[in-house]
């Protein structure tokens, strides 16, 4: 959901590209651009949008399986504003 007004009204986005047992933990926009937004979601991975969230792609790719689950948990995830192509990204058992 996104709103522009403050909260007195909201818009449905663009769902997730995830299978079930998603939901999402962070969300972070680029420094740049406030159209380019990234959501952390647990058992899913992570995620891209380009276009202030009508539409989102799986940017997982190598992040690693968590030892004890079959999926990629992240749970946090920060931008660095100086240089927006370095992410950090934390996960319950992978750390930083």
């Amino acid at each position: 959901m996104i709103t522009q007004k403050r909260g007195e009204s909201w818009s449905q986005t663009g769902d997730l590209p995830a299978t079930n047992g998603l939901y999402v933990i962070d969300l972070e926009f680029h420094p740049d651009d406030q159209d380019h937004i990234f959501a952390s979601s647990y058992l899913a991975g992570l995620f891209e949008s380009t276009d202030g969230g009508d539409s989102w792609m799986n940017i997982t790719n190598d992040l690693p399986i968590e030892p004890d689950e079959e999926d990629v948990i992240v749970t946090g995830l920060a931008i660095n504003p100086l240089n927006p192509s370095n992410m950090f990204i934390s996960s319950n058992d992978m750390g930083v």
